[in-house]
């Protein structure tokens, strides 16, 4: 650790550090390694959005950043374990009909299924089912919601090949105004039921 903190010089931003101490400990561990999300690569993905975060919030409370990190690395697991990490024939619901069992999933079968999983976790009271929101109209498909913040879950599916370029035009602006009523931040799930050809 020495070593590369020495090679880092001058230029040793937190992020940078953190990851230097995160990869020794990985390494370093004895026995079983416990994932936030569950998942090695789910934690990747949290890891990856918690700096991209940190970045353009770098003032945000602490205990804010927990509670929301909490909220999304639950997201995470059930977004990995119902297309990776687990027996797909328990998910069916969730595929298009190009895939053998697949049933042409519906917005609101991803919503079922996700708040079914969130209401399985230690802070399953915090969850709500499509709850109305006062303030612009509409109806916020999940929302945690605590004494300390609100976090707007928004759900929505596509038959299109999804790009940043296609989300941002199709789905982003109706995200975003449930989640300015709130703390800026929300969380946007979009199930992807474009044609995948043979892939899964």
């Amino acid at each position: 650790v020495e070593q590369i903190l020495t090679k880092l010089g001058d230029s040793r931003d937190t992020v940078t550090v953190l990851d230097v101490l995160g990869d020794y400990l990985k390494r370093n561990q004895v026995g079983i390694t416990h994932f936030v999300t569950g998942y090695i690569m789910g934690d990747e993905v949290l890891n990856s959005l918690k700096k991209k975060i940190a970045t353009l919030l770098p003032d945000w409370d602490i205990e804010k950043q927990k509670i929301f990190f909490d909220v999304l690395a639950h997201v995470i697991r059930y977004a990995y374990h119902s297309n990776w990490g687990y027996d797909k024939s328990k998910f069916l619901f969730l595929f298009s009909k190009n895939v053998p069992g697949g049933t042409d999933a519906k917005e609101g079968h991803l919503q079922d299924a996700l708040f079914e999983s969130l209401k399985h976790t230690s802070i399953a009271q915090y969850f709500e089912y499509e709850k109305d929101k006062v303030t612009s109209g509409g109806r916020i498909d999940i929302i945690f919601q605590s004494d300390k913040m609100s976090i707007p879950i928004e759900v929505k599916k596509t038959d299109e090949s999804p790009t940043i370029a296609k989300i941002e035009e199709y789905y982003i602006a109706q995200a975003q105004t449930y989640a300015s009523a709130y703390e800026q931040l929300g969380i946007f799930v979009l199930l992807d039921l474009s044609d995948k050809g043979k892939k899964p």
